[in-house]
């Protein structure tokens, strides 16, 4: 197939999702079909990540200019004539309606938008996300989410819909050897000015346990309501390459803890699997398709407002437990991409 992935993001840094959209596009290319990423960016740089991939970026900036500039990448898309579209999930423009007219699109689906766009948007664009949004349903040919429910709440669109939960490229990831610290290390890979990761329950674990150290990579300062524990080691953006020696280091990895925020209980984070790849004992706050049973390198909490505090004893059993522990390949390997990405080209063929 000749696929085009269909993109409104910044691809200038090395993100987990922009870190996504590289491994998938690999992972198809090396799977013998033609793949051209079509990105709308803020940015006209690209980041070392896509390096030999092939990208086209439209560079948008002010609000109108998002308009014009769409239509620019969707028409160059539909010049090229790819076999299917796969279009990432985003609030609708005109031309991605004309898109899904002339090209079998997928539209792939991360998160409950209706929840988590009411707190990240500003009122004006979240009401016209909220009045445009079934014209993607409506016009795609398919469905991909990364949860069950996700694809169960979608069904009534009448669409084909699929769930295949986030994978990752084990090859790239060492397994890395157990630290041997005296006291308990911690680290958590999150974003800026996303309130569902928890990064104030990171900071209420700190704080009730301030013999340990945490590592926050990605939130700043200014995520905090106050200032940080002083056992909070703030580290802002880094590639992987520079946060890779402080998950050598750290007894146990910390996901997403607040999805009740955006009224979630399913996620397939690429934190979670980054941390496993790794080979690092996780905490986690909500329910993951992947590991729907219990197992000894991970924890899951109840995903309530108060859940460290309330759990606080199990949480510090746990970490105990995982200190000289580590996560065998064996017990992760339904987590690599090819056997991910080998479903949705399945179901992206039966779409075209």
């Amino acid at each position: 197939m000749r696929i085009a992935y269909v993109v409104e993001r910044d691809l200038s840094a090395e993100d987990a999702i922009v870190k996504k959209i590289a491994a998938q596009a690999r992972c198809w290319r090396e799977m013998g079909h033609d793949v051209t990423i079509f990105a709308l960016s803020p940015s006209d740089s690209v980041s070392s990540a896509l390096d030999g991939l092939s990208v086209v970026q439209q560079h948008r900036r002010g609000w109108l200019d998002w308009f014009s500039r769409y239509r620019q990448l969707i028409d160059e898309v539909i010049r090229r004539q790819p076999t299917c579209a796969y279009f990432r999930f985003s609030t609708y423009f005109p031309a991605v309606g004309r898109l899904m007219r002339r090209v079998p699109t997928a539209v792939e689906v991360n998160t409950d938008d209706v929840s988590e766009y009411r707190t990240s948007m500003t009122r004006r664009a979240y009401l016209y996300h909220r009045l445009t949004r079934r014209r993607l349903f409506l016009g795609c040919r398919g469905i991909v989410t990364v949860t069950q429910p996700l694809a169960d709440g979608l069904r009534a669109y009448g669409k084909p819909t699929t769930a295949v939960p986030n994978g990752i490229d084990l090859e790239q990831f060492p397994s890395l050897p157990p630290p041997d610290n005296d006291a308990p290390r911690l680290a958590f890979l999150g974003s800026p000015n996303m309130p569902w990761h928890g990064v104030d329950k990171v900071a209420k674990l700190a704080e009730l346990n301030p013999d340990w150290r945490i590592d926050l990579i990605g939130p700043a300062a200014s995520g905090f309501n106050s200032s940080a524990p002083a056992n909070i080691h703030l580290h802002g953006y880094l590639d992987r390459d520079q946060y890779q020696p402080l998950l050598e280091k750290c007894d146990v990895a910390v996901s997403t803890l607040a999805l009740h925020r955006n009224s979630m209980e399913d996620a397939a984070p690429l934190k979670l699997r980054e941390y496993l790849a790794y080979g690092i004992p996780s905490i986690i706050a909500y329910r993951d398709d992947d590991f729907p049973d219990e197992r000894p390198f991970l924890l899951r909490l109840p995903n309530t407002p108060r859940t460290v505090e309330e759990n606080i004893d199990v949480i510090r059993q746990f970490v105990e437990r995982a200190k000289n522990m580590r996560v065998p390949r064996e017990a992760i390997g339904h987590l690599d991409i090819r056997q991910k990405e080998r479903k949705r080209l399945f179901f992206l063929e039966s779409i075209s």
